[in-house]
């Protein structure tokens, strides 16, 4: 009974699995000749995937040593998309696709939906939709395989485009409850519109800004995900401005702590 169902649905998705080959443009072949073996002697057999993933997060260094030399954000949101796209083709080839789909659809339905208080959860459902077909898919056709797929980096998407969709709906639509009115006598409320006003996005950002913000490199294969305006302070350096007591002037320093602010300073810094 369940193949019943899913032949025909497995039929379906490989249908349009011509728009993802079309559209993987970056190739390496002699690096693939080269990873061939090592991937043939750890039983992956063609599959250089996850090979190329663990040699990706070594790659990101010296890619991210050039960050600091960009003086234009427009430049640096170009390049980190970029150095997202150019990670994703090489290391998923054709699977990429999963990755620009969710994100372009999200964007659409940003910019088009009708009811802007529907959007986030219609979002939500969307990504969550998308990845669970990705798992049931790959589940299906190559289960207990040794194969690495986009079902992880997807995983992380849902967590940037849901919170992405939250972040503007804060900013536009919850507008008044995020900046305008105060919650004096409620410190439950205070506290969860600072931090919901401290990520809030006012308007949707150009494409530029949102494809860098969606495919930066140090973070796209594994994560974390993280809050679009912390790209924005990121790309833009305030991230990393802080005051001095004496001088009152701002100064710059390296950020600290979290993973995310590891990847930032790194980074961007």
């Amino acid at each position: 009974m369940i193949d019943a169902f899913m032949r025909p649905a497995i039929a379906l998705c490989d249908s349009f699995s011509w728009i993802g080959a079309a559209t993987h443009i970056i190739k390496i072949p002699f690096v693939d000749v080269l990873l061939a073996p090592v991937a043939d002697n750890l039983g992956m057999g063609t599959d250089l995937g996850l090979i190329k993933c663990a040699l990706s997060f070594f790659l990101i260094y010296p890619m991210a040593a050039l960050f600091p030399l960009i003086g234009s954000t427009k430049v640096k949101h170009m390049y980190s998309a970029f150095g997202g796209f150019f990670l994703m083709q090489w290391i998923f080839g054709e699977m990429w696709i999963h990755s620009f789909l969710s994100s372009t659809v999200t964007y659409l339905i940003c910019l088009a939906y009708p009811n802007p208080k529907q959007i986030p959860a219609i979002v939500f459902y969307f990504t969550m939709a998308h990845v669970t077909a990705c798992h049931v898919y790959y589940m299906y056709t190559r289960y207990l395989e040794l194969a690495f797929d986009v079902t992880g980096t997807q995983m992380v998407m849902v967590m940037k485009l849901t919170t992405f969709a939250y972040n503007l709906y804060d900013g536009t639509v919850d507008h008044h409850n995020t900046f305008v009115k105060t919650y004096e006598g409620n410190k439950g409320a205070a506290k969860v519109y600072a931090a919901r006003r401290k990520f809030a996005i006012k308007q949707l950002p150009s494409l530029l800004e949102y494809y860098g913000y969606i495919y930066t490199f140090p973070c796209i294969i594994a994560g974390p995900a993280f809050e679009f305006s912390d790209y924005m302070r990121a790309i833009e350096g305030t991230a990393f401005l802080v005051t001095d007591p004496d001088s009152g002037k701002s100064k710059r320093q390296h950020a600290k702590g979290t993973h995310a602010s590891f990847c930032f300073s790194f980074v961007f810094d």
